[in-house]
């Protein structure tokens, strides 16, 4: 029989994991907002270096959801920073360690999701990077 002890560490567990879930969730909807709000101008980097042709990488973004894991992690990350209208979105994009068109993306306004990934996507949009 567990003790009270074991329940509350259970519960403990259980709340950490739905917070992490409805803080990437929350951070998804956010991204979604604004990368759907952009004005015809707007400027994307990657590393500081500007993408001659961000589209497809903004709609792989808005489309970023949680993946099964597979047994590989986030290895070099590229920082992507979206701008238009004064307001600013960066991403920490970790490229997959087994599948270089596969990426980890994370949402560095919020602890949680700077350190717990918010989705995953596949480009080829990062190639050069």
């Amino acid at each position: 029989m567990p003790t009270n002890e074991m329940l509350i560490f259970a519960a403990s567990i259980a709340l950490a994991m739905i917070l992490a879930w409805a803080i990437g969730y929350g951070a998804r909807i956010e991204t979604f907002k604004f990368l759907s709000s952009l004005p015809a101008s707007y400027t994307v980097t990657a590393n500081g270096v500007p993408i001659s042709y961000p589209s497809a990488l903004l709609t792989a973004i808005q489309t970023a959801a949680p993946v099964v894991g597979h047994h590989s992690h986030p290895t070099s990350t590229i920082h992507v920073r979206v701008e238009a209208n004064g307001q600013t979105m960066k991403f920490n994009l970790g490229r997959d360690s087994q599948d270089p068109h596969e990426y980890w993306v994370f949402y560095p306004k919020y602890p949680v999701s700077s350190m717990n990934e918010i989705g995953r996507i596949t480009t080829d949009a990062l190639d050069g990077f």
